[in-house]
């Protein structure tokens, strides 16, 4: 559009019957087309803004997706998908998970671009701001799991699974793995000792093998003793 066209009845007509459900670009290609003008975005925002004409379009993610034509259109049933999915895997096992799901073609700039449009971030120790659903369980650390336990509120899952079980962690107590593995975390593999037990736990040869049974009366053995030996000590400066 030249600069100084000046605008007749048709024209205006046909901006207001089309302004509203497209984004100005998509207006101004239009507009090209039908008068063989040269209009710009930036015109057809000037145009439609001096005479108050709003668009339903933002050129962004409304709340079903896209509103830009041939666009993706979410459903709720999506939108949730995403919502609770997004937090702890890439952005393209995102898209695969989805079209998997969904039987859609969706590509990774989409995946991405709706999640940044939402505010949908990825969960790290620096961004705990993501959103996961409650109960979420992640790996927090290199040899622990943590659950989501409320918003905006995690836990050990070992510390969790052990109180859900047998009741409160005794006081001045950790939790031990009886089998050595930290992301076992199942009630029956946890047992809680004495902080002041874990240098002579871990100073035997047997509180970490193939049996159970074997590391589990290890521990209590190692904090029995250490129990004593305190006492003892306690005892003997006592009567200095």
């Amino acid at each position: 559009m030249a600069k100084y066209l000046k605008y007749t009845a048709e024209h205006h007509a046909f901006i207001v019957k089309h302004q509203a459900d497209i984004p100005r670009k998509e207006l101004a290609k239009r507009f090209n087309a039908k008068f063989g003008t040269k209009a710009t975005t930036q015109t057809m925002n000037a145009y439609c803004r001096n005479r108050k004409l709003k668009s339903n379009s933002t050129g962004r993610f409304d709340i079903g997706g896209f509103n830009r034509e041939g666009a993706h259109k979410y459903t709720a049933e999506q939108r949730e998908f995403i919502k609770n999915n997004q937090a702890f895997i890439t952005r393209k096992e995102l898209v695969e998970r989805f079209n998997k799901r969904f039987g859609a073609k969706l590509t990774k700039n989409q995946i991405v671009w709706y999640c940044q449009v939402h505010r949908l971030r990825r969960y790290n120790n620096a961004n705990p701001g993501s959103y996961v659903p409650i109960g979420t369980i992640h790996k927090g650390g290199r040899k622990q799991l943590h659950i989501k336990v409320c918003d905006g509120g995690w836990m050990p899952l070992h510390r969790y699974n052990y109180i859900k079980a047998y009741g409160p962690i005794p006081e001045g107590h950790t939790i031990r793995f009886i089998d050595g593995d930290s992301f076992n975390c199942e009630p029956e593999n946890l047992l809680a000792v004495p902080r002041f037990a874990q240098g002579a736990i871990n100073a035997t040869k047997t509180y970490k093998t193939d049996n159970a049974e074997v590391n589990k009366a290890t521990m209590l053995t190692a904090a029995l003793n250490t129990a004593v030996n305190r006492k003892s000590e306690e005892a003997n400066h006592g009567k200095n």
